[in-house]
């Protein structure tokens, strides 16, 4: 009976990420895929700039007793995947409709007579995606224009090319990126590349009003932290 009782263990208690956290890593994961300045879109670059957001916030709910419990910590990462892999997924289907493709089975199929969506409604419509996570008014720029307009550039290459497996275009994206920033190695440089493939854009899709636009050059995850009371 003794042996019994000293077999029996505590289980361990389960981490419930708190509701505010919660909403934090929702609206982070939303944020920096949003960011034209996003560096990665896939792999652990993503999850660790949302922790380092966290870290910088600690009244966010991410204290250093969840950072510091492996359990606790394990657990908020793997919804941070989480919530970056379903961001991921709206984006690209987004950007699919915005081409013309729907989806047939396991098949993309192109569709002439869906209506293609210019750069800024493309854009409008990536941030009303997010609407319910972020608080603030976020507006149309420049930048955000230029960065989608590559998303949908690559994203376009790989549904054409049937050697390229459209599950892999998130890793394209993200070696595209690096390749670029091999060769434009000055924020010069690499501004006038994202430019000329926004300029492309317009030509394709068309430019659509930008009396909307907002002037400033404005980071998602920066102007969301504005908004850290919470």
């Amino acid at each position: 009976m003794r042996a019994d009782v000293q077999a029996i263990t505590v289980p361990e208690t389960v981490y419930h990420i708190p509701t505010n956290l919660d909403g934090r890593l929702e609206r982070l994961a939303f944020a920096v895929l949003l960011s034209p300045n996003c560096a990665n879109y896939v792999g652990q670059k993503p999850v660790n700039f949302i922790v380092t957001q966290l870290e910088k916030h600690p009244h966010w709910g991410f204290t250093p007793d969840v950072k510091n419990d492996k359990a606790k910590f394990k657990t908020v990462t793997h919804r941070i995947r989480k919530l970056l892999t379903s961001r991921r997924n709206v984006f690209k289907t987004m950007m699919k409709t915005s081409l013309g493709y729907i989806k047939e089975g396991a098949r993309d199929i192109h569709c002439p007579n869906l209506e293609s969506l210019d750069i800024v409604e493309l854009c409008e419509t990536a941030i009303s995606t997010g609407s319910h996570v972020i608080k603030r008014d976020l507006k149309v720029s420049i930048p955000m224009m230029a960065r989608f307009a590559f998303l949908r550039k690559i994203l376009l290459e790989t549904l054409e090319n049937p050697a390229v497996d459209v599950d892999d275009y998130w890793k394209k994206v993200d070696s595209t990126l690096n390749e670029v920033r091999e060769v434009k190695k000055t924020p010069a440089r690499m501004t006038r590349f994202f430019l000329s493939i926004l300029e492309e854009d317009c030509k394709l899709y068309g430019e659509g009003s930008r009396a909307d636009l907002t002037q400033e050059v404005v980071d998602p995850v920066e102007f969301d932290d504005e908004s850290d009371t919470d």
